[in-house]
């Protein structure tokens, strides 16, 4: 980890993510001075994943920054975040998402991040994706055009950004098998957010059908339709079952069915780190038949296994709103 020194410091810690850094503090009183530290991990062909925490003041960041497509994740804390002035903007506590346009030169970004409560632990993960990782992998940069906000994340894929950052305390791994599982987190997460991306594009979802959905959802969280057919499930939402698994796909970048097997496992997950439940009950309790099934579908998901779930080394709770 690299640790702030002094106010001004606080550029410093941005220098693995870009060339050149500037910093203009926030000037209110009521804040104390920038305190904290960052880190910063490679991967091939330039790829590479920078993460932030601090507390205290707000300010503004001038960075010039390498052709490269980021994604800004705000993990933690009560900051409000805005890249390139104020086109994106997220603020609150909830875990939320900026993608910048992928930019094929050198190119000067503003991020600004305003104040947070005193004692307020905030925290940034920034993916950076060169045009050579992205091509490699089939991703055209061009998927992604400027704009995409996210300010309430799946908690699926809270959970697989999470699990990502943890692999980045664990200095006692391997380099090689580090970069690989981060890799195929990092995979992931880009898949669910193409998917996402092609999802919410078509078509506009009106206010009080995206208030229905999320009632939906809730529905599926509760554990109240885990033994319910797809027909049933659409009965009880008013509606046939074409039509809503289209909106919700639309609305969430997933199947109805895809949802429910991912919010079992987000529920036995819990039971496991915080009752202790056994391995063979978590895998009964989220519908699989084969402990095996089961730990390929959970590690899928959070990016650990129930076994490290299990032996607390691992913890997965904080994919939970």
């Amino acid at each position: 980890m690299n640790k702030l020194e002094s106010p001004h410091d606080f550029s410093r810690l941005w220098s693995p993510l870009a060339s050149m850094a500037e910093l203009e503090l926030d000037s209110t009183p009521l804040f104390p001075a920038f305190s904290g530290e960052s880190d910063y991990l490679g991967l091939r062909q330039g790829a590479g994943i920078f993460r932030v925490r601090w507390e205290g003041g707000g300010g503004m960041l001038h960075l010039m920054l390498a052709p490269a497509l980021r994604f800004f994740f705000k993990l933690d804390g009560r900051y409000g975040l805005s890249v390139s002035g104020d086109t994106f903007r997220t603020g609150g506590s909830s875990p939320a998402l900026v993608c910048g346009p992928y930019v094929p030169e050198m190119h000067s970004v503003r991020l600004s991040l305003s104040a947070s409560p005193p004692g307020q632990v905030n925290e940034l993960l920034v993916f950076v994706l060169p045009w050579a990782w992205l091509g490699e992998r089939g991703l055209p940069a061009e998927k992604w055009p400027a704009g995409l906000l996210t300010e309430a994340l799946d908690p699926v894929l809270q959970g697989k950004v999470r699990g990502l950052a943890a692999w980045m305390d664990r200095p006692e791994v391997a380099a090689e098998v580090l970069s690989l599982r981060v890799e195929a987190l990092l995979l992931s997460i880009v898949a669910d957010l193409i998917e996402q991306r092609g999802a919410t594009d078509s078509v506009a979802v009106m206010p009080a059908e995206q208030s229905r959905l999320q009632m939906l959802k809730d529905f599926l969280d509760s554990g109240d339709a885990d033994d319910m057919q797809l027909a049933d499930i659409a009965r009880h939402a008013g509606s046939n079952v074409s039509t809503l698994q289209s909106r919700f796909r639309r609305v969430f970048g997933k199947t109805i069915c895809e949802y429910l097997r991912e919010s079992r496992l987000r529920r036995v997950a819990e039971r496991i780190e915080r009752e202790g439940i056994s391995i063979g009950l978590a895998a009964e309790l989220a519908g699989y038949s084969s402990q095996g099934n089961f730990s390929t579908a959970f590690r899928r998901c959070f990016g650990v296994s129930p076994g490290q779930v299990k032996a607390g080394v691992a913890r997965v709770g904080e994919a939970w709103p």
